[in-house]
């Protein structure tokens, strides 16, 4: 379940690093673990945690959350990254343009 979730955010953002999937990866991974053995353990006090009727629905519930969270995130972050890189890169070529042009004059 969780390289499929991995595969779907993966899908969401134009990013495409082999890193990147390494940190969703773990994005994914460790909050589902973590939560799954909270809620299991410490709140339904279960004696078998990895009972099918109780695994299946609650990791399920805990990673598709996930994975909507860091589609969110991920868009927010590639999007913003994204509109400042090419202002920046306008900027930078209207800036070094106009100072190119007067050094051609002289």
């Amino acid at each position: 379940m969780i390289s499929f979730a991995v595969w779907t955010i993966s899908l969401e953002i134009p990013l495409k690093e082999v890193k990147l999937y390494l940190i969703i990866f773990l994005a994914v991974t460790f909050p589902v673990i973590i939560n799954f053995i909270f809620f299991n353990i410490l709140l339904l006090k279960l004696k078998n945690i990895f009972n099918a009727m109780y695994l299946i629905p609650i990791t399920g519930m805990i990673l598709g959350n996930s994975m909507n969270g860091l589609i969110i995130t991920l868009g927010i972050f590639t999007s913003r990254f994204f509109s400042t890189y090419i202002l920046m890169s306008l900027i930078s070529k209207f800036y070094f343009d106009k100072y190119s042009i007067l050094d051609e004059r002289f």
